[in-house]
């Protein structure tokens, strides 16, 4: 659902006749976001891809602690097999 505000190029805001912004406008301005045509566009995906970093980063961490458990358990496993041969 799009709602329509006054554009702000009104010329007599007190006129019954007010021009609203049209859905042209709104699928230009879409369409600038993905194609990365604006300073506001490119922002956005900077700010988006600098939060996914800090996500995988955070993942490389526990996958790092997971691995190091695994193979603490692996080599409890080698040592209790030595010790029985």
């Amino acid at each position: 659902m799009a709602f329509l505000v006054p554009s702000e190029f009104s010329k007599d805001v007190n006129s019954s006749l007010v021009s609203f912004q049209s859905s042209n406008l709104l699928a230009e301005q879409l369409l600038n976001l993905e194609e990365k045509r604006t300073p506001e566009a490119v922002e956005m995906i900077i700010g988006m891809n600098a939060q996914d970093q800090v996500k995988n980063q955070t993942m490389a961490k526990e996958l790092t602690n997971m691995n190091m458990l695994l193979q603490g358990q692996v080599f409890d496993v080698m040592d209790v097999r030595a010790d029985e041969d």
